[in-house]
């Protein structure tokens, strides 16, 4: 069972982004290994078969909030795509750097981790080919 409740709603005025990257920051600090709470170790199976069935973008900017440890942002790398990982928590993008860095093989073409508040992001010019969520929003 776990200690942490949910983070806090969303207020109708607008997003707390202090209050809830405090509390991604925590469960991120406190670690979350591979296979705990949310992290599935793998890229989603929904993009998998989007990605098999070749029903993706071959090229543009790919954009992954909430990327977790990052596994979406490598099964979508490839030559042609800038794929970008967005991530509230800082602890929760060196994550994901550290395991996109250390794959082997590397992740093919062009990839990011970025962490920032993705209500706020402004994606690369001219926008996104594909953004790409299942549990974030």
């Amino acid at each position: 069972m776990s200690n942490y409740s949910m983070p806090p709603a969303v207020e109708s005025e607008g997003w707390d982004k202090n209050t809830n990257a405090k509390y991604w920051e925590n469960m991120w600090t406190d670690g979350v290994k591979s296979g705990e709470r949310w992290d599935i170790m793998t890229p989603a199976p929904n993009l998998v078969q989007l990605n098999e069935l070749g029903m993706l973008p071959s090229e543009g900017v790919f954009l992954v909030p909430g990327c977790g440890r990052g596994y979406d942002v490598q099964l979508l790398a490839a030559p042609g795509r800038q794929v970008i990982g967005l991530e509230l928590s800082d602890k929760a993008s060196e994550a994901a750097r550290g395991y996109l860095s250390s794959c082997s093989p590397a992740p093919a073409g062009s990839w990011r981790v970025e962490c920032g508040d993705f209500f706020k992001y402004q994606p690369p010019q001219p926008g996104c080919a594909f953004i790409y969520d299942y549990t974030f929003l």
